[in-house]
Parts: C-alpha cells; structure tokens; sequence
C-alpha cells in the first residue's frame, strides 16, 4: 500500500488512523505491518508511539491522538482590527453615505473605502474593501 498524504484527510480521519496506530502497537503489531494497513509513514508511526508513551494520564494520551487546529489564526494579516470592523459595519448598517458628507446616495466599495480612509486613517485597496464586504455577508 502506498503512503496516503495526512494533508488531504480530515482531521476526524486523521485522529482515527491515529487510535487505529496506538491500538495496532499496544496489540504487538510490527511498523511495517501498521504503515501497510493504515497506509501512513514509519515515521509517523514512530513519532505518535513515543509520544503516546511519553504521556501520563487519560487526559495527555488523548491529546496525543487529538489535532491541533493548523493554519493562520483568524484575523492575521487583516488591516482592520476587530473592533474597527465593527464600527464600520455598524456605520454601513445605521447611516447613509450622505449622512456622512459622502459623495454617494447608497454604500458602493469606494463609498466604503472612503469611509475607512476617513475614520480610521487607512488606505485600503478596493479589492480588499470588497473582500471584508464578502466576510460581513454584505452582497450586491
């Protein structure tokens, strides 16, 4: 059996090939038959047993079979903070441009994107200015 990739499984999968591993070894089986029946590496065979039997306690075993949540953490790499979002989307919601002494009768991207500048100090490119609309559920 070839090696099946981690990355394309989900992670319910992932934490289940993972008890199958420690139950397979705690039964005696060999690396080499658990890497064919389960189709993972002998590394990652390897790595999992050390850590399953570095771990005391219920509650640390399962942590070892347990994934961690990967990839960026939610608002990295964003210009506006949580709390800005929020003031804009609040504006948007209770106001009209021309409230604001904006040049435009309903909110457009550059309507927005003017407010930002406006408020908060910050040039943001229109491309972004619809991405956040996108994430607020805001649709033409």
């Amino acid at each position: 059996m070839s090696i099946i990739d981690g990355r394309s499984l989900s992670h319910e999968s992932l934490e289940e090939r993972r008890r199958i591993i420690i139950s397979m070894k705690e039964k005696g089986y060999r690396t080499k038959e658990i890497t064919e029946i389960t189709g993972c590496s002998r590394f990652t065979v390897y790595v999992l047993w050390r850590r399953w039997n570095k771990a005391k306690g219920k509650k640390e075993k399962e942590n070892v079979i347990a994934l961690k949540k990967t990839g960026r953490k939610t608002g990295y790499g964003r210009t506006l903070t949580a709390k800005q979002e929020n003031i804009i989307k609040n504006t948007i919601i209770k106001k009209y441009p021309d409230q604001l002494k904006l040049d435009y009768a309903l909110w457009t991207r550059e309507g927005i994107r003017q407010l930002i500048q406006k408020i908060f100090d910050i040039t943001m490119p229109i491309r972004t200015v619809g991405e956040y609309l996108r994430r607020w559920n805001f649709t033409p």
